[in-house]
């Protein structure tokens, strides 16, 4: 009721309407009107409001019914309640403004484009009780001459600059909050998404109550799949979950991933979690044809190889390969072309890795190793690199595809290519032609 009252003032505060005697047309609907000859009083949601109202306002009953337009359009005949403001000296508690959603458009009324009028709509959502207050602020115009100006897509136009203000119709729909339930986000394969920082429960033994309904009330909903994710400030509540079937799918710092499949007759499509590395190095080749070679400090095997490391989220092929090599030797350079991959398993917690070659040109030459992660670092001529007994056998095989590459005069190298959706442009890698 709290949040009736206040969406009121708010809707006056917002336009500026302070009228003493202004009436509210308010209309109780329901989310369901396919029957249109039912009457709104036997609704489920008028009787709801209905109470609530007249505990505060001043109540006057009239039916209110639907009828099918020729557009295959509801269409309001009459008003069902006309409530004055209140003039019972109760207290309403301020609403928080987290709990509400609100928006903003230019409304429409009945008579279509002959008819000089015009008309602003605000919705605003209580979120906890689920309760949506739609107000379309109508009014006249006083002449024909204002009309192009007012008749406008912009949000919010005040009405009451140029408009005699008639009234304003309130459309109030209740759609009930089952509370013993957690509230989450659903994905396009039917699976649904909570967060312990977005769900309310007063302790652990409540969380287990809300958890066990949730699960009834999703598998009714058809649901396929349930995911929770846990934020370290709730890990007490980990436990629970696993109780109630569920299993962990991933965990970054700050927070563990757990999910529960839903769908008993359905085998289990849910994806695994990342299950590949992807590494970057550095083939930097000067004009002298040498190529720049370390040996990493912590290596069971001291080795020449490639300056390079693990690729950072969000971080672009020739972006790692630039910084991992400025980082261990301390030379700039910029990319070239794609030399080779290596697709290798068994890597680091039982994950596969994938280890791009890049050819990089120098834009400096003078090395700075990094201490704690570089032994040794020196230019290396080419040919020498690849008869070198102290190097990998993949090592030599990507010297030696480097110097076919050169003679076929061919590479591999991005070009920007747009997305299905026409907003991101993606590197895609293939096969081209060297420019001399």
């Amino acid at each position: 009721m709290a949040f009736i009252h206040n969406s009121f003032n708010h809707i006056l505060n917002r336009f500026g309407l302070f009228h003493s005697k202004l009436h509210f047309n308010i209309a109780f609907c329901c989310q369901q009107t396919s029957n249109f000859k039912r009457n709104l009083s036997c609704s489920s949601s008028a009787p709801v409001i209905n109470s609530l109202l007249s505990k505060y306002y001043y109540i006057k009953y009239n039916y209110h019914n639907f009828k099918l337009s020729r557009y295959g359009t509801n269409i309001i005949c009459t008003t069902m309640f006309i409530t004055p403001i209140s003039s019972k000296s109760y207290q309403f508690p301020e609403i928080k403004e987290d709990e509400l959603e609100e928006s903003f458009a230019r409304g429409t009324g009945p008579g279509g484009q002959a008819v000089n009028k015009t008309a602003n709509c605000c919705v605003i959502k209580h979120i906890p009780t689920g309760i949506v207050v739609k107000i379309l602020i109508k009014g006249f115009l006083r002449g024909t001459s204002k009309r192009t100006l007012l008749a406008n897509r912009y949000t919010c136009v005040p009405v009451t600059t140029h408009l005699y203000t008639q009234s304003i119709l309130t459309y109030i729909t209740y759609q009930p909050v089952n509370m013993n339930v957690f509230d989450g986000k659903t994905d396009r394969y039917r699976g649904i998404t909570i967060l312990s920082n977005e769900i309310a429960y007063s302790n652990d033994h409540d969380f287990e109550e809300k958890l066990a309904n949730s699960l009834i009330s999703w598998k009714e909903s058809s649901y396929r799949a349930a995911w929770i994710k846990v934020f370290s400030q709730h890990s007490s509540v980990i436990p629970i979950c696993v109780k109630c079937g569920f299993d962990f799918h991933h965990a970054q710092p700050g927070y563990v991933m757990l999910n529960k499949w839903l769908k008993t007759d359905e085998p289990n499509t849910l994806p695994e979690y990342a299950n590949q590395y992807i590494g970057v190095a550095g083939f930097v080749v000067n004009e002298r044809n040498q190529l720049l070679v370390i040996k990493e400090t912590f290596s069971e095997q001291a080795k020449w190889k490639l300056p390079g490391g693990h690729a950072e989220k969000q971080e672009d092929l020739p972006d790692t390969a630039i910084r991992e090599t400025f980082e261990e030797t301390g030379v700039k350079c910029k990319f070239e072309s794609l030399l080779a991959f290596r697709h290798q398993h068994n890597y680091y917690f039982g994950c596969s890795d994938i280890y791009f070659i890049c050819v990089l040109r120098p834009l400096t030459e003078e090395i700075n190793p990094c201490l704690q992660e570089v032994k040794e670092c020196k230019w290396m001529d080419l040919d020498e690199y690849i008869n070198n007994t102290d190097i990998t056998d993949a090592n030599r095989f990507f010297a030696k595809s480097y110097k076919q590459q050169l003679e076929t005069k061919m590479a591999i190298k991005p070009t920007k290519v747009w997305n299905f959706r026409k907003n991101l442009k993606n590197n895609i890698y293939s096969l081209q032609t060297l420019q001399d």
